[in-house]
């Protein structure tokens, strides 16, 4: 038999602790392996570093020869699929099934490309495999444990691999499912794939040829030496039991996909709004006034309040946290301390905005030196914490040194207001958000990062890379955006719920709804501020506030129920 994945002496360290030591096994073609062991013993471990979740400390795994790290992440998640062991669907809701099951074509299709005939056909069988078929519109965050362990079961078979991982495909499902996750297992095997499972319960595998590894965990004694061999070392043919071993019960392939056709509230609402806007802008407005202040300052606030809502998109996905916002990185806190450093110790000498930007930009810096090399998204959020502190603290120490008629100015501008932009921002705003506009590009990786690290990691995703550029682009965008107008708060946490409640979560649809939607929201809040009875336009960061604030927990009441 043909050996496709091999372990040469593999060795992985989770920290101070060695999980596996010296494992060395091949996994053929046609062949069903069976990791077995007590929790804790490094099964979990095994499948993640084959899967190249993790690295290995020593050792090294193949792949028909060829080892693991010359090999790209996407030709690997071609060979090489993997099920996760506690997928979690919750950051997926409002995906369709069969949306979330097509993000194991990622390594077919790649970042850009269109889903193409075999795709589709792939993504049919995958449900139909499972089972999923008459789910495949449901939204995949309202499933059931079981269906949502089927659901990532169907993604890893749509990636049509040569080699499945799967941790502890079994649990959670009933016996009816397991019996019809047995019968797979048996035509994946029939088509001379090779499986790699991690289990506690044999009983449904009965009837089906494996062998078992069993994995002990390794112990210290009083000396620190290792006892027990460490690791893997019995293997052994299972005995082979009658039992029935028919073909695969696969269901019909049938696609009943529905399509998610926007609602004429959905299409009608920019209209009207754009219309209410242009309306605003003219009224009462002599024409020299209107080309020279009214329109320049809308378009300016149509582009902040577009990069501003993108990128709290790209950040709640990011994160997986629907709180996130564009400033969560502590790029405002950067950015207000730049604004206050040039106006305390060179007025004149260097702009407000160009200090601005670059503030925000060394936000950005110290928070990926805190945040390490992986990129984790609970080390970058404590890093943006611990940098928003430090800039708070400077801009404070900055309040000293001013004169009172300075201080007042530069609180002014830190609430946040639209002005119409002057020299290379008349350029730079447009780009930035013509930029955030063209993050649709990226759509399909950032639905496929939503199923979490492991699941992106199978799919040929380098989460961490990935996240980190991300990242580092919506911070340049929203530096461009608070260089100008100042930290404006809500846009970038608020539309993006809007945004999700009238077209759905997948990507595609929610990045150009967020550029237009949020740009029609801050121009609609600036032409507020413009129209209250003050002796002066209010900053439009206050009526963000008081009416997000109120919007903000509307759809928090409306998620509870």
């Amino acid at each position: 038999m043909t050996s496709l994945l091999r372990c040469e002496n593999l060795t992985v360290r989770l920290g101070r602790k060695t999980v596996i030591d010296g494992f060395t096994a091949d996994f053929a073609a046609g062949t069903l392996a069976v990791l077995s062991g007590p929790n804790g013993a490094g099964k979990t471990t095994l499948l993640r570093t084959l899967a190249r979740a993790l690295a290995p400390s020593a050792g090294r795994v193949l792949l028909d020869g060829h080892p693991s790290d010359g090999i790209p992440r996407a030709a690997w998640a071609r060979r090489v699929a993997y099920l996760p062991q506690s997928p979690d669907a919750r950051s997926l809701a409002g995906f369709p099934v069969r949306a979330a099951v097509a993000a194991g074509r990622l390594p077919h299709a790649g970042f850009f490309g269109a889903l193409a005939r075999r795709d589709e056909d792939a993504i049919d069988r995958a449900l139909a495999a499972t089972g999923l078929t008459p789910l495949a519109a449901a939204d995949a965050g309202s499933l059931s444990g079981g269906e949502t362990r089927k659901m990532f079961l169907s993604a890893a078979l749509a990636q049509e691999a040569e080699t499945l991982l799967l941790d502890e495909p079994f649990e959670g499902l009933d016996a009816a499912a397991r019996a019809a996750l047995a019968d797979t297992l048996r035509a994946q095997l029939a088509a001379g794939r090779a499986v790699v499972l991690a289990t506690h319960d044999l009983a449904p595998l009965a009837g089906i040829p494996h062998r078992v590894i069993e994995i002990r965990p390794i112990k210290n004694n009083s000396n620190n030496s290792k006892t027990n061999e460490n690791k893997i070392v019995v293997e052994r043919e299972n005995v082979k039991r009658e039992g029935k071993t028919g073909g695969p019960s696969c269901l019909p392939s049938l696609s009943i996909f529905k399509r998610v056709v926007p609602s004429c509230f959905t299409l009608l609402l920019p209209l009207l709004l754009a219309a209410a806007l242009a309306a605003l802008a003219v009224r009462g407005c002599p024409p020299g006034l209107l080309w020279s202040y009214r329109v320049p300052r809308l378009l300016c606030a149509f582009c902040v309040g577009g990069i501003l809502a993108v990128t709290g998109c790209i950040y709640q996905t990011l994160f997986r946290n629907p709180l996130a916002s564009p400033y969560t990185l502590g790029t405002a806190s950067g950015a207000t301390l730049g604004a206050y450093l040039a106006t305390a110790f060179a007025p004149g000498l260097v702009s407000v905005g160009g200090a601005a930007f670059a503030g925000a930009l060394l936000s950005l810096a110290l928070v990926r030196a805190c945040g390490g090399s992986g990129g984790r998204p609970a080390r970058l959020l404590l890093g943006g914490i611990a940098c928003a502190y430090l800039f708070g603290a400077g801009t404070m120490l900055c309040q000293f040194a001013m004169t009172p008629w300075e201080s007042f100015s530069m609180a002014h501008w830190s609430l946040g207001g639209i002005v119409v932009p002057e020299g290379p921002w008349r350029i730079a705003l447009p780009a930035a958000w013509c930029a955030a506009l063209a993050s649709t590009l990226l759509s399909r990786p950032l639905d496929a990062l939503l199923a979490g690290d492991d699941a992106a990691f199978s799919h040929g995703l380098d989460p961490g890379r990935l996240r980190f550029a991300l990242l580092a682009g919506a911070a340049l965008l929203v530096a461009c955006a608070v260089a100008v107008c100042g930290p404006v708060g809500f846009v970038g946490l608020l539309v993006p719920h809007l945004a999700r409640l009238a077209g759905g979560a997948a990507h595609r649809r929610l990045l150009p709804a967020c550029a237009i939607g949020g740009g029609l929201f801050l121009a609609l809040c600036d032409a507020a501020a413009r129209a209250l009875p003050f002796a002066g336009t209010p900053p439009v960061g206050i009526v963000t506030a008081v009416l997000g604030a109120p919007a903000l927990a509307l759809l928090l009441a409306r998620s509870s129920r």
